[in-house]
């Protein structure tokens, strides 16, 4: 998703960039190469691919510091291009890093996998490395909703209705914790519509309320999205 750059994003970005240019230290200039591509991410993909490309070089050069999340970014920025196998490719090898890699970096490399493999409509291994991912995020609710909303997503298009819902209710739960209004407005349509083919219409009006007042303080700016 590409939502654009705010102004309070655009002068944090700004100031990294200056950051870099004086920083001498390069596994310190690769972190706040990291930060830039974090705050492009879901802002200007066209950013987000160049800096997840300077990023990698970056990173090769301070002796591999944080090069699988420098990978990571890239695969993910493969994926938003389309290009499915590149993106593989890079994510893998983010997962075969020598170096040691955090739970929550393992747990998004899986989570990426796991939406390629959606894409390609292979929703076994979908569902397998979001559940992988799922084992690495305890008590993380920001990446916990992410997951149990991909989760849900391929359950629904597998026509496992029982299991969509668990894990959308799952979903709802976690991003409510991570204050993730898109999430949580997401999984409040698809409950709402699951409910409605089962003729619940209690709960149909009750997580269509939801969605109404998530979109209302959106508008109004009591929300903003979460990168």
């Amino acid at each position: 998703m590409n939502f654009g750059v705010s102004f309070s994003q655009q002068k944090a970005i700004d100031s990294l960039k200056k950051l870099v240019l004086k920083e001498i230290i390069d596994s310190t200039k690769t972190s706040l190469l990291l930060d830039i591509t974090h705050l492009y991410k879901t802002t200007n993909l066209d950013s987000f691919y160049f800096y997840s490309q300077k990023t990698l070089k970056q990173s090769i050069i301070s002796k591999d510091y944080k090069v699988a999340n420098a990978y990571s970014n890239l695969g993910l920025a493969k994926f938003y291009k389309s290009e499915l196998d590149s993106s593989e490719y890079y994510l893998r090898y983010a997962l075969n890093s020598k170096n040691k890699i955090d739970p929550i970096t393992k747990s998004i490399i899986y989570n990426n996998l796991a939406l390629i493999y959606y894409k390609k409509l292979e929703r076994d291994k979908s569902i397998d490395y979001n559940l992988k991912a799922i084992e690495l995020q305890n008590g993380n609710h920001k990446e916990l909703s992410i997951s149990f909303y991909n989760l849900a997503c391929t359950y629904l298009d597998a026509e496992l209705n029982d299991k969509a819902i668990e894990y959308l209710k799952k979903a709802y739960d976690a991003s409510k914790k991570a204050k993730r209004p898109d999430i949580l407005n997401a999984a409040a349509i698809n409950l709402a519509s699951i409910n409605l083919d089962n003729e619940n219409f209690s709960e149909v009006k009750y997580y269509l309320s939801v969605s109404d007042s998530l979109y209302q303080k959106m508008i109004f700016g009591d929300f903003t999205m979460i990168i």
